[in-house]
């Protein structure tokens, strides 16, 4: 009996040791625990921030639809007078291709204006009895005079867009005009479905899938060229590279960036501005194949602007962006845009030492 009694107190003694060597390993299981749940509540807090960042600023992009830079005071000059006065005077910031987003900027202004300016009109009636400009908002009769402004700047800026999109001297095309990069991309970005408000911020990632999954058949008809890739749906991007002509392009772009062998902020830059040999900000694309009345075309959206871009032939890449990212297109979009380089009088980019 004595025996039995002694084994039962060393199986306690020993179920305690056991118990008490688990607890440590409990407790760190815990901490862990706590540890996981903490760094996802950090980050609930912190999308919930980022969220309510971006409403304020679109927020105030509703109040405010004017650009920062551009006051117009229409009750001293006139409108077309302040659209160039401000153009010019900040022609340090619009360089080439931003100078034509800049006007295309104050032309939506100007429609966004018109419908207040003629609600105003009524109420606002200076002293003497004359209807005066609601403040920082064109007045009707003065509309047509900056849209006047806006295509002489426009036509003044492709002329500089040329000669400084390269270093070597170009013969002149007066005769073909072009689209530049943010032109093209807006008109592409419209006719795939994607908002106004995504196109406006180059930060915007890709939402291509939900866009595309949202089209009908009374859609803007989309070549094949065009139709998003595997890697669009299943891979974040940024917005820029849905934009491009080639779909192998795209693809390798966003391979790339995922892997790390380019990084995703210089790859946008490159694309969105370029830089050329000067190092002054150009569009790193010129779309041939517009007519002469569509430079001038005011219109939100384009028909044939988004044919025209859609279009990989119409594209010539400057040569530093090839140079540069040469690994991410294929011989015959080297070859297109040594065609168009050849109708400028400019020489063949060469890859490897051999003309493609």
């Amino acid at each position: 009996m004595e025996v039995i009694d002694n084994f039962v107190d060393m199986e306690s003694e020993s179920g305690t040791l056991a118990s008490g060597s688990s607890t440590p390993f409990k407790d760190a299981q815990e901490a862990r625990a706590r540890r996981r749940e903490q760094t996802r509540l950090a980050q609930r807090r912190f999308r919930a921030r980022q969220k309510c960042k971006a409403n304020l600023e679109a927020l105030k992009l509703d109040v405010d639809p004017s650009p920062s830079w551009f006051d117009p005071n229409a009750k001293t000059i006139s409108l077309a007078d302040s659209v160039s006065n401000a153009l010019l005077s900040h022609m340090y910031v619009f360089k080439t291709s931003e100078a034509m987003w800049a006007a295309y900027l104050l032309s939506n202004w100007l429609n966004v204006s018109k419908s207040q300016s003629r609600a105003s009109a009524g109420k606002a009636v200076d002293t003497a009895g004359m209807s005066s400009c609601p403040e920082n908002s064109p007045c009707d009769d003065g509309m047509e005079e900056a849209r006047s402004a806006l295509s002489d700047f426009i036509q003044n800026t492709y002329a500089s867009y040329i000669q400084s999109n390269t270093s070597e001297q170009a013969k002149p095309i007066p005769s073909r005009p072009v689209l530049d990069w943010f032109r093209a991309s807006l008109a592409v970005g419209i006719a795939l479905g994607l908002p106004n408000d995504e196109l406006a911020k180059c930060k915007s990632t890709s939402q291509i899938k939900y866009h595309w999954n949202q089209r009908t058949a009374k859609s803007f008809p989309i070549p094949p060229n065009m139709h998003p890739v595997e890697e669009q749906f299943n891979t974040p991007h940024g917005l820029a590279i849905d934009l491009l002509p080639w779909p192998e392009t795209r693809k390798k772009a966003i391979v790339a960036i995922k892997s790390g062998v380019i990084d995703h902020d210089t790859f946008k830059i490159d694309t969105v501005f370029g830089r050329d040999a000067q190092r002054l900000t150009c569009s790193p694309f010129i779309i041939h194949g517009i007519s002469k009345e569509d430079v001038f075309s005011f219109e939100d959206f384009d028909e044939n602007d988004a044919n025209v871009a859609m279009n990989p032939e119409n594209w010539e890449c400057a040569q530093t962006w090839l140079e540069k990212y040469w690994f991410l297109v294929d011989e015959e979009t080297v070859k297109q845009t040594n065609y168009w380089r050849s109708q400028r009088g400019l020489p063949p980019v060469r890859i490897y030492d051999v003309d493609l």
